[in-house]
């Protein structure tokens, strides 16, 4: 998200934006303040991530590389006008225990194949606008879920491929959501928007003014630059490298860890999109500007690689996209991606076939394997684990089957984890203090059952009667409800085991002795 972005709709940007403020890193499950060992459903996952007190940031992420269940990419605790979650949300007691509800994460894994970037960007966005305060986009609303050739908007509640014009884009419904509640939660004198800085010192990211930044003093690992500290000796201030460092890793990744500069090594792989490169490949070109490329702070960074043109067929099944691996094969054909809907006649595999149409034209989609004539000579393909499918209804999963997401299902459990023993507590405080409304309340529903009983006792009396008539010892059972309101039907039983139905009509039986209800419910 940019700060371009006009949450009050007043035609004039909000000047929102981002800062890192720290990052940790795991590099081991060994490590002692890693929680996440095990295999985890991802409302779990969320719920430990939440355990730690994250009251100095506005939001706190983590970003895994887990497959969790129904094609989950992202879960975030909603933002919300009147209970708890989401932006600037304090630690609190929940479920028992102590809990930051300002948390979301981000998953780089689905079905067993890496999450492409355009994705993961949408993701972040779309939970980062569950903790803004939107729901979903409502899917009767076609100003909010257009849908077609434009896609739908960030808040989408199933799938994206995330290279439509609306994908990264928020719509009206979400807009509107989103505005109410950073004004009470974020904007407000309470809240945790804070005026914008050039730089935050120990976010690990080198910005303005900084030559560098390793983070924290616990999370610095190099020898190179001056940590974070709460109270920093004024002989080693923050983000500046040491006197005998050359660059610090943090720079980027052609420095080392005894802070020189190091050629020769491979700082980013051919892609099948763009060129390997290291250092090595311009070392005449850093020895001579060398004290210019360090000034400015670019000495370290990986050099730029060459893109290779767009539709440049790469993994055999996808060609070249601004330099990524990840546009549909039907573009190096002059087609465009589509997605096959299945028909009830159709095989379930159907959904996930790659499929392709003409530029523009939606009604010419059909599979790869119809587009085998040439000059689009297509190869018989199959989406990949974790395309979308089913019009975004659903992902692929590894045995060419269409999951259908369902998107309140993730979002319900974590409503859930929050009736907590706390609620309970909050609940009794609130009974001791209107004990006079739980007094009208209880005679109130105690007046309501108890003419509820007498309305039900009438209508039994009238729709069975069990009668015994004088001189009779035939045991009749009258059913109203299986005849006319003016002629009720009867079986007669008599002591001999003979069956009969009778008419029990108003001169029949006018003063019955004995009335009883059947019992077990008999109807």
């Amino acid at each position: 998200m940019k700060n371009a972005l006009d949450f009050d709709q007043d035609g004039r940007p909000d000047n929102i934006s981002f800062l890192i403020k720290r990052i940790k890193v795991h590099t081991s499950p060994d490590d002692p303040d890693y929680r996440f060992i095990g295999s985890y459903g991802v409302e779990k996952f969320l719920e430990l991530f939440s355990e730690d007190d994250y009251d100095a940031f506005c939001l706190a992420y983590m970003f895994t590389y887990r497959d969790f269940e129904g094609g989950t990419l992202g879960l975030a605790w909603t933002g919300d006008l009147k209970n708890a979650g989401g932006v600037c949300e304090k630690n609190g007691h929940y479920r028992g225990s102590l809990k930051s509800l300002n948390t979301g994460i981000i998953t780089l894994l689905n079905y067993g194949k890496h999450v492409p970037p355009v994705v993961s960007h949408v993701t972040l966005a779309h939970e980062i606008g569950h903790n803004f305060g939107s729901p979903h986009d409502p899917e009767d609303d076609l100003h909010c879920t257009p849908g077609g050739d434009h896609g739908n908007y960030i808040m989408f509640a199933r799938a994206t491929s995330g290279d439509k014009k609306n994908n990264n884009k928020f719509s009206p419904c979400s807009l509107r959501s989103i505005n109410a509640v950073l004004n009470t939660k974020a904007r407000s004198v309470k809240g945790c928007f804070t005026e914008p800085l050039d730089a935050v010192c120990g976010n690990e990211v080198v910005e303005g003014a900084e030559e560098c930044d390793c983070g924290w003093e616990e999370d610095c690992l190099e020898p190179c630059c001056f940590p974070m500290r709460v109270n920093p000796p004024q002989d080693q201030p923050p983000c500046r490298l040491r006197p005998a460092a050359f660059c610090s890793p943090s720079q980027g990744p052609c420095c080392s860890q005894d802070c020189r500069l190091k050629y020769g090594v491979l700082c980013r792989e051919d892609n099948g999109c763009r060129t390997a490169i290291s250092l090595v490949s311009i070392k005449f070109r850093y020895k001579i500007i060398i004290s210019l490329i360090f000034f400015t702070g670019q000495g370290p960074l990986c050099p730029a690689s060459t893109k290779k043109p767009n539709k440049t067929v790469c993994s055999e099944e996808f060609v070249c996209y601004n330099g990524e691996c990840t546009g549909s094969i039907c573009m190096a054909y002059g087609l465009e991606s589509c997605q096959c809907i299945r028909n009830y006649h159709d095989p379930l595999i159907r959904s996930c076939e790659l499929c392709c149409k003409l530029p523009g034209d939606e009604m010419s989609c059909k599979s790869s394997f119809e587009w085998n004539l040439p000059p689009y000579d297509v190869p018989d393909l199959y989406a990949k684990p974790g395309a979308p499918c089913d019009n975004y209804n659903g992902y692929c999963d590894v045995h060419q089957s269409c999951r259908e997401i369902d998107p309140s299902g993730p979002l319900a459990t974590l409503r859930n984890l929050l009736m907590s023993p706390e609620g309970v507590a909050i609940l009794k405080k609130w009974i001791a203090e209107k004990w006079w409304s739980m007094l009208l309340l209880f005679f109130g529903s105690a007046i309501i059952v108890v003419l509820s009983v007498r309305l039900l006792t009438r209508r039994n009396a009238k729709n069975f009667l069990s009668t015994i008539l004088p001189g009779q010892t035939d045991f009749r059972i009258c059913n109203i409800r299986s005849s006319s309101r003016s002629h009720p039907s009867c079986i007669v039983t008599s002591p001999s085991g003979n069956s009969s139905h009778l008419s029990l009509s108003k001169n029949r039986v006018s003063r019955p002795r004995i009335s009883a209800a059947p019992e077990n419910g008999w109807v």
